[in-house]
């Protein structure tokens, strides 16, 4: 039966993850691996080659949906089947309940708290490599409880501490982080053995015979070649490095890049050199400020659960502090945006703390059908709470932001990138085909023996320095030399290459930019000021294909508009301005930026109208940048002035001034300008009180002084 519940739970984990799923391509290192596992190419350190090969031969045998989708998929099934070990793990530790239909329930809870936390949930829907590293964390742990049990049973114990090291060998060919269990299994195996060696020793005391066990060398010899047989499969990344995949990360096919590269030396600035004082802060800050979000109101029983495991069953309440210790230390000195992920295996041990918890419960309680109901009923607390963060079945926002990149770029393009975006054109580029016609070259690796092979390869007429550092620099040293690289491509192809990226910043400083689509073409620094407004003038915006699924998207549309307004604007064409602010103002009608952007092209427009005597179109262009936005003082103020001199409208004239006071109640010309007009009209008492307020904020104005002295005189 326990065997028949199992399957159940990895079905319905699996069901509703693939409910959830993202369609196509999410975010952050998911375009990376996938691109990988399609092309069997390199992915980011530690290459994780067990991912991608078992990511190509999944993705050649499911027959239905993209590739993205199928590696989601692929995710769900690994979290699916981490569920169904935490069931088994569960099952094994609550012994202390009176039959198995009682163990079955918590065990059941453990299983789907975890699914339905955030992060897990998160995870078992892209395809990343935290959900393969889970299953084989409680792989790991499932084998030790088997291990465990043939300690004190006639079955010999071998087989399952030559799977434990199989297993761990192979977990190491796909992520480091396994490492965190080897503390607590030492532990586990010197406390088991002392305790079977004492067993031992009694029996040969009462039956005066030798126990028979194998030898020690040949075992350990046998071990060291079960761990490291797995670890064969890291000469996928030489090999592969050397066929020149589209991705190819790092020098592995180079014996210093590749020992840097499955040590994941260029990550070692991620970690924090910071005190121990500050390290145990920043643990304890995790522990009270985020460890509780996955749990919510079933984090504190999940710790009791946890330290009644530690009481009831000592052994491996210990096992399993060692894990959340090393995995605290781990991700409190591992300074990096998802360190969450990272602590996964501490929401399994927490979870499995809480289905021990309940275990003890159905012990104390009587009344098991009721129990059992209240019981079962515990993880629709997380699945309620966490579905609507993890409901992306429809979330096309990345794919879409990428196409959005791609489509518009000019024939041939060269695309400069740099940062995780890479990732999603890298997916859509390489494994979906999409503009096979351009090139891109992510500026994060322009320090690198592979990259300037793949440049030499595809265009070896660009003009840069492609020398690469021999010795070993620093970060910030590394970070100069990409740099420089980086200005030195756009900076000497521009003129014979049509050059796209999408940052503007300390990279881009100094070139003529063009928006395009989402991105930025890079004008040459020679080319003259109408060259590049006629370029603007063709620039390419149409992505309404990829923005009406996300408002993200339409917001990057938003924003190019803008940038295309400001050039317009800062090199005179005020109408061209007008245009691409109307077209933001279209997208977002309650945007500041644009909202004063084009009130200012309006303004400028009324004062160069102004200036050269043309009235009725200055007037015109006053009152549409006062519709635009109608706190601008200065259009409110010129237009009192245009009515006051070239209009003689005083009425007119007493009105927009009198909006200036509304706006700004202290402005000083205003009051100045309008006690005049109040004077020469015989208004004095207006004239009066307007030039009293003046005096409350500016006692010392020459003009209101002398008009109440003229007024008083009068």
């Amino acid at each position: 039966m326990s065997d028949i519940i199992a399957v159940l739970v990895f079905f319905s984990a699996f069901i509703i993850y693939l409910l959830t799923l993202w369609p196509t391509i999410p975010f952050h290192d998911c375009g990376d691996m996938v691109s990988s596992a399609y092309l069997l190419g390199i992915a980011h350190p530690t290459g994780y080659p067990l991912f991608s090969i078992i990511g190509k031969f999944w993705i050649t045998t499911i027959p239905f949906g993209n590739i993205a989708y199928r590696m989601n998929a692929l995710s769900s099934l690994f979290a699916s089947l981490t569920c169904m070990m935490v069931y088994f793990i569960t099952l094994k530790l609550a012994t202390n309940t009176p039959s198995l239909i009682t163990r079955i329930a918590p065990s059941i809870v453990a299983s789907f708290v975890l699914a339905f936390s955030p992060t897990f949930w998160q995870q078992a829907i892209i395809s990343e490599k935290y959900t393969l590293n889970a299953l084989f964390f409680s792989l790991l742990i499932f084998v030790l409880l088997k291990w465990q049990e043939t300690q004190s049973s006639k079955i010999k114990v071998q087989s399952y501490l030559y799977l434990f090291v199989f297993i761990l060998g192979l977990s190491f060919c796909h992520h480091m982080q396994t490492i965190f269990i080897i503390p607590a299994s030492i532990f586990l195996f010197i406390t088991t053995s002392i305790k079977k060696f004492k067993l031992q020793s009694l029996k040969l005391k009462i039956y005066s015979s030798k126990p028979k066990t194998t030898p020690s060398i040949t075992r350990c010899l046998l071990l060291t070649v079960l761990f490291l047989l797995p670890l064969l499969l890291y000469l996928y990344l030489p090999i592969r490095s050397l066929a020149h995949p589209w991705v190819n990360w790092g020098d592995p096919d180079r014996i210093s890049g590749f020992l840097d590269y499955i040590t994941a030396k260029g990550y070692s600035h991620y970690f924090e050199k910071s005190s121990v004082f500050d390290h145990i802060k920043r643990g304890v800050s995790h522990w009270k400020n985020h460890i509780p979000n996955q749990f919510l109101l079933l984090f504190f029983p999940s710790l009791i659960g946890f330290l009644l495991l530690f009481l009831k069953k000592r052994q491996w309440g210990i096992f399993f502090l060692f894990i959340l210790l090393v995995n605290c230390l781990h991700c409190s000195h591992y300074n990096i945006p998802n360190v969450w992920d990272y602590y996964i295996p501490t929401y399994t041990i927490l979870s499995i703390s809480l289905g021990f918890l309940c275990a003890t419960f159905f012990s104390l309680n009587k009344a098991l059908s009721i129990a059992c109901l209240v019981l079962i009923s515990l993880p629709l607390y997380p699945f309620s709470k966490n579905l609507s963060r993890n409901i992306q079945a429809r979330n096309y926002s990345y794919y879409d932001e990428g196409m959005g990149y791609l489509k518009p770029l000019k024939k041939d393009a060269i695309f400069l990138t740099k940062g995780d975006i890479c990732f999603i054109l890298w997916y859509l580029h390489y494994v979906e085909n999409v503009r096979p016609d351009i090139f891109l070259i992510n500026g994060t690796f322009l320090h690198t023996y592979w990259l300037m092979e793949e440049i030499d390869k595809h265009h070896p007429e660009l003009v840069f320095n492609r020398d690469i550092p021999e010795k070993k620099v620093s970060s910030l040293e590394l970070a100069n030399i990409r740099f420089e690289k980086y200005r030195e491509i756009m900076g000497s192809n521009s003129a014979t290459h049509t050059i796209y990226t999408p940052f503007v910043d300390d990279i881009t400083s100094g070139f003529p930019l063009i928006p395009e689509g989402f991105v930025q073409r890079v004008l040459d620094n020679r080319i003259s000021k109408e060259k590049i407004i006629e370029l603007a003038r063709k620039a390419v915006f149409d992505v309404t294909p990829y923005q009406g699924r996300s408002k993200r998207l339409v917001n990057n549309v938003k924003n190019s508009y803008v940038k295309l307004g400001v050039l317009f604007s800062e090199n005179g064409y005020g109408n061209d301005a007008i245009s691409s602010f109307n077209k933001a103002k279209e997208l977002d009608p309650n945007d500041k930026e644009v909202i004063t952007n084009l009130s200012k092209c309006y303004y400028n427009l009324a004062v160069s109208f102004d200036q050269k005597g043309m009235v009725n179109d200055a007037e015109s262009y006053y009152k549409k940048a006062i519709e635009v936005d109608p706190n601008m003082i200065d259009s409110h103020y010129n237009l009192g002035i245009l009515y006051y001199h070239k209009k003689h409208d005083t009425k007119a004239t007493i009105y927009y001034w009198g909006k200036v006071l509304e706006i700004d109640p202290k402005s000083i010309k205003a009051h100045e300008n309008l006690a005049v007009v109040y004077y020469n009209m015989g208004r004095f008492k207006e004239a009066e009180d307007l030039c009293k307020k003046l005096k409350s904020f500016d006692p010392n104005n020459h003009l209101a002084n002398n008009m109440l002295i003229a007024i008083a005189q009068r």
